[in-house]
């Protein structure tokens, strides 16, 4: 009996360090929504709005891939890094397209996120307004000089992404609006 207790209060211990491994304080107000404990943290540490977790990702990409804009606002007038990028280069602005938060996207592009910012695999914010199903940006992308057929380097396009997440807007239109241009992911501006 003992021994169970025992092995059982060790796997609570490595669970919860594990746990906090993951992420702090921060992120997980942030995961909630409570804008008021978001509040508190950064009050008392300012330095927390850039706080990584092990995957990366700050407090400001939680909230943009959520769409919380009274998070989304506080974090960048506390000083968030508005296009710091996770481990795998994904900004905020990746993943609020990704997610189909498009007046989030909206947002952060008009507070200065790089709409240019490309993911470490060659994806960029066209790739992730395809996944979202943002099929306004991703012609407003396209007439910027996006290339909807430029591949990731998977070989994966922005018009095959539009496929696999099931929007038809983008891909049955697609090649008669979006005219195949060179491939290159080098080209998006």
């Amino acid at each position: 009996m003992k021994k169970h207790v025992l092995i059982s209060a060790l796997l609570a211990v490595v669970f919860g360090i594990s746990q906090a491994a993951f992420a702090g304080e921060i992120h997980d107000a942030v995961r909630a929504g409570d804008l008021a404990k978001v509040k508190i943290l950064v009050a008392k540490d300012p330095g927390v709005v850039n706080e990584k977790d092990t995957r990366g990702r700050t407090p400001l990409h939680f909230a943009s891939g959520s769409g919380n804009h009274e998070v989304i606002s506080f974090l960048i007038v506390s000083g968030a890094d508005i296009n710091g990028g996770d481990d795998l280069g994904q900004t905020p602005l990746h993943l609020s397209a990704a997610r189909g938060h498009r007046v989030t996207v909206n947002f952060l592009i008009a507070k200065g996120a790089d709409r240019k910012a490309v993911c470490c695999d060659g994806r960029n914010l066209l790739y992730s307004a395809a996944a979202g199903g943002l099929v306004d940006l991703m012609d407003s992308l396209v007439k910027a000089g996006f290339l909807v057929e430029a591949p990731d380097r998977y070989g994966r396009t922005p018009l095959l992404k539009a496929a696999e997440a099931g929007s038809d807007a983008a891909v049955e239109p697609g090649r008669e609006r979006h005219e195949p241009r060179l491939l290159s992911t080098d080209a998006a501006p």
